[in-house]
């Protein structure tokens, strides 16, 4: 199908604008692992240094926020992404041999995201294991068994928190439907 003259200066126009966006969300990616995982770093070097544990509690949490942050980022360049290839259907010709989109889908990125998730992840269970430890070493909670109660349900909602967030992010990625 043929777009009019006024119909591809638009087209492009909006693709210049959706490409730039992605830049910008490439960007803040980048700085949100970057800082992110920066300042968790030096929040682990505080608590050890000044053996302040009871962060340890909250550090979960602080982890589940960034990784948040960091996925949002990922899904809004990927929806942009499909937009871009939509628009190039209508540009280009059928054959789809040119485009960013379709020679951005022949490469394979997957692997910084990867190492990402293993980097959230591994922060995350350090800290919830080390939050846990804090809990039932308590002196603050007086019963063994309300710790125990306690470190349970820390646990739990951590854990199911961080697996939702994960759980969403994937059926985004990788079920929505064109």
């Amino acid at each position: 199908m043929a777009l009019s003259k006024e119909e591809t200066e638009f087209a492009f126009e909006e693709y210049k604008t959706l490409r730039e966006e992605i830049s910008k969300k490439q960007d803040n990616h980048y700085k949100i692992l970057s800082l992110g995982v920066g300042g968790i770093t030096l929040l682990f070097g505080f608590v050890f240094e000044y053996n302040i544990n009871k962060l340890f509690i909250v550090m979960p949490f602080l982890i589940i926020a960034n990784n948040s942050l960091y996925l949002a980022e990922k899904i809004a360049m990927i929806k942009v992404g499909k937009y871009i290839e939509k628009l190039e259907e209508n540009l280009y010709s059928e054959k789809r041999v040119l485009g960013w989109q379709h020679f951005i889908k022949i490469r394979d990125y997957k692997t910084f995201d990867l190492v990402a998730m293993i980097i959230f992840f591994s922060l995350f269970v350090f800290s919830l294991i080390n939050g846990l430890i804090f809990i039932c070493g308590s002196d603050i909670i007086l019963s063994k068994n309300m710790r125990i109660i306690i470190s349970v349900c820390y646990m739990f909602f951590t854990l199911i928190l961080y697996t939702f967030i994960l759980i969403n992010y994937f059926k985004e990625v990788y079920y929505e439907k064109n």
